[in-house]
């Protein structure tokens, strides 16, 4: 009996050991959890002055946000956005590396690298980047994207549209696959292929505008200019405010009227010559210092044969940017025209400055 009893109080002290470590243990566990939560309070703070762009109290929040849990990946991520937004690029790749070493298989801290190194185009290790996080994550459609875009710009083609149709073949980020896919076509020269992805945003989305706007962009270059100035008129319908649209608009009603007049339509060429000016016009509205702007309308006033009003848009032109080679040259042109021919020489003598000073 008397073994029995040791054995039994030797098997309660035992357990009473336990019974004391696992408090300990449980305490600790909620100190931890404790420290967690607050921990995601303060990321969830920092969160919300990141996509207010107030970045510095961003990064208080995220840094303490570490102190009290250094284990947590997607602080580390945030924390690089917030020094991209403050164009600290060192610290952000930086940033992205905490997140690594926290979690080597962090995808995302892969991507959010590949975009900075592509920032500052370091191209090379961008790349390195994007394919591990698709080599982690291979429906990571973004990493995708990237890597094509990254592609692209060094015209390695066939690698481009390959990458965006992996992002495809994911049915995620469709919008940016097949409007890069798009931009992709468009640099080759292959346009109907270009309009097609194009088209495929629009079908996604009937007010994306910008890829209306780029879809006017090739329908100008395969000279479907009434097409093209339906597609502006898109634009500017959802977006009112885009200048380079209505701009756009004035260019391609310019080229209407000179076809007009190859046709010996006297009467189109006019109208579309006034379409041009009102174009212009409200370009200018929006962007008072858009010198092409301003130099374009000339030469449809000058067109219209108002030289006057042509030569006061150009002198607008010259003022917003004094050292504007086409600007001069419009105006010695068309002093010229009008017999004014010492103030056509003095223009012709600053245009031939500016060239030379290039």
């Amino acid at each position: 009996m008397k073994k029995l009893f040791l054995i039994l109080s030797a098997g309660a002290l035992l357990c009473s050991c336990m019974t004391i470590e696992q408090e300990g243990l449980r305490k600790k566990k909620q100190v931890d959890k404790e420290s967690e939560y607050q921990a995601l309070a303060l990321y969830n703070e920092g969160i919300t002055k990141l996509k207010a762009g107030d970045y510095r109290r961003s990064l208080k929040f995220f840094q303490k946000s570490i102190e009290l849990n250094p284990k947590e990946p997607d602080t580390y991520l945030a924390m690089g956005l917030a020094f991209e937004g403050l164009k600290q690029f060192d610290h952000e790749i930086e940033s992205y590396d905490l997140a690594l070493k926290v979690n080597p298989k962090y995808a995302a801290a892969f991507n959010a690298k590949g975009i900075a190194l592509a920032n500052l185009e370091k191209n090379e290790g961008a790349i390195i980047c994007f394919k591990e996080a698709i080599r982690l994550d291979s429906k990571f459609s973004k990493a995708h994207i990237n890597i094509g875009i990254l592609y692209a710009k060094e015209k390695q083609w066939d690698l481009a549209l390959l990458s965006f149709d992996n992002a495809i073949r994911e049915k995620t980020e469709l919008r940016d696959a097949y409007y890069n896919k798009g931009y992709t076509y468009d640099l080759m020269g292959k346009y109907q292929e270009s309009l097609d992805c194009y088209n495929n945003v629009i079908a996604l989305d009937e007010f994306d505008a910008q890829s209306h706007y780029s879809k006017a962009s090739v329908l100008n270059e395969m000279g479907k200019y009434d097409e093209a100035l339906s597609s502006l008129d898109k634009v500017t319908g959802i977006v009112p405010y885009w200048t380079d649209a209505w701009y756009n608009k004035g260019i391609i009603y310019s080229k209407k009227a000179m076809i007009e007049r190859g046709k010996g339509e006297k009467n189109k060429e006019r109208d579309f010559f006034q379409k041009a000016v009102k174009a212009f016009d409200e370009t200018i509205k929006k962007d008072a210092n858009h010198y092409q702007a301003l130099n374009n309308k000339a030469l449809a006033q000058y067109e219209l044969g108002d030289a006057s009003a042509a030569l006061a848009s150009l002198d607008k032109a010259i003022s917003v940017r004094p050292k504007y080679f086409e600007a001069y040259f419009n105006k010695g042109t068309i002093l010229e025209a009008e017999g004014k021919t010492k103030e056509a020489a003095k223009a012709f003598e600053k245009a031939r400055e500016i060239r030379e000073e290039k």
